[in-house]
């Protein structure tokens, strides 16, 4: 495994201009005012914070991020963009900070949620712009205070399952099982990547808002299956814990780690002549609770 060296690269203005998801849930728009500031405020942290939670992501010096949630029916429209002057792409930084936004909202929702999609929907590259136009301001972000979940007599144990799919080149799908991928074994490091950010939501949480809690993980298992034009993740977590919703959020954001990781490693092959992505899309993630507390 290896982490690109882009040291000989041009120093670019890049924009994500459009990281769209779309999420099922079931609730109405009054239950998502009060929980804009707290999703912008993830979401920002999320993406300064990306190259923490993908291995093999480079440290960007994030300038301007945005977040938009439009609900139509029972479909939650998640539209973001990031920006940056580096001389890799942002794509991977926007997208790790939607998925920490989906994560959290059956905690802030107390509801199930359902992705049925992710993708990047347009990229934009400039030589244009000088460097004196981005201003990199981090001045919203407080220092991380997550701890531990204290002994609760309330805390029982919490059993979840979750699966998910990232479409795929049938030519990528192929390289992955043949081993030809330059940054190495996609499979296994993606199911590195799931049990490494099992616990680092509540981290998430409260650099954005304080203070999070972080559940007891008592065990967990991941697998991942590459196949014809798409690799599936899935996801078993045991917890002992008092908030069973923060336990599946914490399963969602472990399952869209491991689909991001995946498409991190194989972007390379992914992009077309114009740098974007014409086939990749995460799809279809959703989590269920096999055994405990009632949600």
């Amino acid at each position: 495994m290896s982490i690109v060296d882009v040291s000989g690269k041009p120093l670019l203005v890049r924009r994500d201009t459009h990281v769209i998801a779309l999420v099922k849930l079931c609730v109405d728009q009054s239950s998502l005012a009060p929980i804009r500031d707290r999703v912008y405020r993830l979401y920002d942290s999320s993406c300064r914070l990306a190259w923490a939670i993908l291995p093999l992501l480079h440290p960007l010096q994030i300038g301007e991020t945005n977040i938009k949630l439009e609900l139509h029916g029972d479909i939650l429209r998640i539209d973001a963009q990031a920006r940056t002057i580096y001389r890799t792409g942002v794509e991977m930084d926007t997208l790790t900070g939607v998925a920490a936004v989906v994560s959290a909202l059956p905690y802030y929702l107390r509801a199930p949620v359902e992705l049925l999609s992710m993708k990047v929907e347009k990229k934009i590259k400039s030589f244009e712009e000088k460097l004196e136009s981005q201003r990199i301001d981090t001045s919203n972000i407080v220092d991380i205070k997550g701890a531990v979940e204290l002994e609760d007599p309330q805390r029982s144990l919490i059993e979840l399952r979750g699966v998910g799919t990232i479409k795929l080149k049938p030519e990528t799908v192929e390289r992955i099982l043949r081993g030809g991928v330059e940054k190495g074994n996609v499979v296994e490091f993606s199911r590195a990547c799931m049990l490494r950010n099992m616990k680092i939501l509540p981290l998430l949480l409260a650099q954005s808002e304080g203070c999070c809690k972080v559940p007891l993980l008592q065990g967990a298992g991941t697998e991942v299956l590459a196949e014809d034009d798409y690799v599936q993740v899935s996801i078993w977590t045991r917890f002992l814990s008092a908030s069973p919703w923060l336990c599946y959020s914490c399963t969602l954001f472990s399952l869209l780690s491991g689909l991001l990781s995946v498409w991190d490693m194989v972007k390379k092959y992914e992009k077309d002549e114009s740098g974007q992505y014409p086939v990749t899309e995460i799809r279809s993630v959703r989590v269920t609770v096999e055994s405990g507390q009632p949600f």
